[in-house]
């Protein structure tokens, strides 16, 4: 209940006891000087002096010149000032719409006391002032904050009342329920209130269109101006952060809105900024970048796998804990074989066997690195190693493994001393196809020649044998069919991927036809060469005829 409807209840109840003591006495009772606070009636018959000061009857609200009387003497005041003010201090500047602090020790045992802004540049009234600027804070405290001062500059007040002391130092008389007593007024502190800026936000940190590496702590500051709350940071409407200060270090490769937003009032500001963040680049790095076929020769365990590292960065900052994925996959064309001209188009990877990885996929370390080991197939040739990361759909690396046997060079035209054949299929599933591309007959250099590939002990001995056979049949060319193709490898004769034409892997071997190309008197004489005369040339435990068909022959280098 307010201090107005208490002293309007306690009014009514005066004028009751009032007329009451009028009817059983003849005389009016004179008031009773006490320093206790309790109501004390007044003398009916008593002259009437000047009300309270004019801003306490406006502060209140009523006439109390029609209850004010001098009452009797007596009272002293404790000792002391009857306030003393704490907060704010004389002098001081405040935005519109900052929290100022007051706060006042209360030294006399005032029955009431309230608070008030006197403020003489400002005038208009409205809610909770007056026409000539005061205005009522608040009453009953001695420590509370306010934040609704409008600019101008003036001072702090309180007043409050003393019952049982009447003094000619402080306007006195009667106010129910505490009877006699003194209005007390002490003045405060000066101080200016200034128009507030304008409520708004701005990041001042980092600049706008900055660009940062994936994973990087981003330190996002803010600041405002004026009277700004629930303060947020987004983006792409998901809040990440509050206050003017947030770290961000989530953001993925791309361009990002990044918004700070408030409360001014009943309004919403903000302010924006882009930043970005690098794109992810994958790098798949392998060692050794060369290597041989699997199996080859035939009879040997898998080659020595090659280490196949996958690098994830953003910039110059390792992407860490990421998970990629490796696979292999043949070069069209590379090694020696057609893949149009197969029956089954592109080589297969793995190959039953071979052309897989220790572990196919896995996480980046803190270096942004996975390591593994990869065998590569029986076939010579191109073998591509692709990276990707199922978490950065638009990022991948290739890396490029030479499949080879080292050294193999392809056996020069000749045309006079020998002819090359077996370019194209003459039986098997893919007869007539060109599945390793190469000469039929007599042709020239610039031919397709895939087939004939060995070592240089190889086709320097093909060379020496086809002098020493022309010396005896001048006008009968040898007839040289399959060595090796061009990178070695498995020899798959039918173009299936899986026949092997057994020993034509490293460049040692050769295949030279008989039937249907030489006389029986030449196939001896040829056979003899070998076995008798060209020992440091050939592996004879390894040249056999394949029931007259041809002649195998393997070089010793």
């Amino acid at each position: 209940m307010s201090i107005r409807n208490v002293m309007l209840f306690v009014l009514l109840i005066t004028l009751s006891l009032f007329v009451l003591a009028c009817q059983k006495h003849d005389q009016p009772v004179a008031p009773q000087v006490t320093t206790q606070i309790q109501p004390i009636l007044p003398s009916p018959d008593a002259p009437f002096t000047k009300g309270p000061p004019q801003f306490l009857t406006e502060r209140l609200g009523m006439k109390f010149s029609q209850l004010w009387e001098p009452g009797g003497s007596g009272g002293t005041p404790p000792p002391g000032n009857p306030i003393d003010f704490v907060s704010p201090t004389s002098g001081s500047v405040y935005e519109a719409g900052q929290p100022i602090l007051l706060k006042a020790n209360v030294n006399w045992p005032l029955s009431y006391w309230g608070w008030s802004w006197f403020c003489p540049n400002y005038s208009g009234g409205g809610s909770g002032g007056t026409i000539d600027g005061r205005w009522s804070l608040g009453e009953g405290e001695t420590n509370f904050t306010i934040s609704d001062l409008r600019p101008g500059y003036g001072y702090i007040y309180m007043f409050g009342f003393m019952p049982g002391l009447q003094s000619p130092n402080y306007p006195y008389g009667y106010i129910p329920p505490y009877g006699y007593g003194s209005w007390i007024v002490a003045h405060g502190p000066w101080i200016t209130i200034t128009q507030a800026a304008a409520a708004s936000l701005k990041i001042v940190a980092p600049p706008n269109n900055s660009v940062f590496d994936l994973g990087q702590p981003i330190t996002f500051l803010g600041a405002k101006t004026g009277n700004v709350t629930n303060i947020q940071w987004s983006t792409n409407n998901v809040a990440f952060g509050t206050g003017l200060t947030a770290t961000n270090s989530d953001l993925l490769p791309g361009s990002h809105a990044i918004t700070l937003s408030g409360q001014a009032g009943n309004s919403q500001v903000s302010n924006s900024i882009t930043v970005g963040i690098r794109p992810i680049t994958l790098e798949v790095t392998i060692d050794p970048t060369s290597v041989r076929p699997s199996q080859t020769p035939l009879r040997t365990s898998p080659t020595q796998p090659t280490t196949v590292t996958a690098h994830l960065r953003s910039g110059n900052t390792p992407v860490a804990g990421r998970q990629v994925q490796l696979v292999a996959a043949g070069v069209p064309g590379s090694g020696g074989h057609s893949e149009a001209e197969h029956n089954n188009g592109t080589r297969p990877i793995p190959d039953g066997i071979y052309g897989v990885f220790a572990a196919g996929q896995g996480v980046t370390n803190a270096a942004g690195e996975f390591t593994t080991n990869y065998t590569p197939t029986r076939f010579g040739g191109s073998e591509t190693i692709t990276i990707t990361s199922p978490d950065f759909p638009n990022a991948s690396a290739i890396a490029t493994l030479t499949v080879t046997v080292q050294n193999l060079d392809v056996l020069p035209r000749d045309n006079a001393r020998y002819i090359q054949t077996g370019g194209q299929n003459n039986g098997g599933p893919r007869a007539g196809h060109f599945v390793h591309p190469g000469p039929v007959n007599a042709g020239s250099q610039a031919d397709p020649n895939e087939n004939h590939w060995g070592t240089q002990g190889l086709r320097d001995g093909i060379g020496i044998l086809a002098d020493a056979y022309n010396d005896e049949y001048p006008n009968d060319p040898l007839y040289i069919n399959d060595m090796s193709l061009r990178n070695g490898g498995l020899f798959d004769i039918d173009g299936d991927w899986d026949t092997d034409h057994w020993d034509h892997r490293t460049g040692l071997n050769v295949d030279i036809e008989m039937q249907g190309r030489l006389l029986p008197a030449e196939r001896r004489y040829l056979e003899d060469l070998v076995a008798t005369y060209y020992y440091a040339t050939w592996n004879v435990a390894r040249t056999r005829t394949h029931g007259g068909n041809h002649l195998h022959l393997e070089s010793f280098n």
